[in-house]
């Protein structure tokens, strides 16, 4: 966003959507993890005494239950269709591989759920302004070929 920002030849209105895209995916990458695993049950106890005893907070766990739900049916479908859409199985590997692959699947809510802990970690650095310091580029350097190959 420093780059468009300052640069008269973009448009307002190609810099508001490719920012908009930008903050979204940085900070939902770093907190929707959080979210949905606390948003059924954080009204209840934020929300005092006059809020939980209410209709809205005696259902509120049962329909984040059905939005879970709804979200898990979404992943199910997608383990199938991944699997689908994978090339042939090497005649080198086990059919028994597939079974790694759906763990795979299996595991992924744990894996977004921990690796939204560093998003969230630099996020908090930047915020108060403590930076890591320095970002070391390792130079790259061409190897020749060898004479006679």
């Amino acid at each position: 966003m420093r780059a468009i920002w300052p640069d008269p030849k973009i448009s307002l209105r190609t810099k508001l959507p490719i920012s908009f895209e930008m903050l979204e995916g940085h900070y939902s990458w770093a907190t929707t993890s959080f979210i949905l695993a606390f948003l059924g049950w954080l009204p209840l106890l934020l929300g005092g005494a006059a809020f939980r005893e209410s209709v809205l907070a005696h259902n509120l766990p049962l329909v984040t239950e059905q939005l879970m739900t709804l979200a898990m049916f979404g992943m199910v479908i997608s383990i199938p269709l991944s699997l689908l859409s994978l090339p042939p199985r090497p005649s080198h590997y086990h059919w028994s591989r597939y079974f790694l692959m759906l763990f795979q699947w299996v595991l992924s809510p744990v894996v977004a759920f921990l690796s939204a802990i560093p998003a969230l970690d630099s996020q908090t650095r930047l915020l108060f302004g403590k930076y890591f310091g320095e970002f070391w580029v390792t130079e790259k350097i061409r190897k020749e070929p060898k004479k006679g190959n």
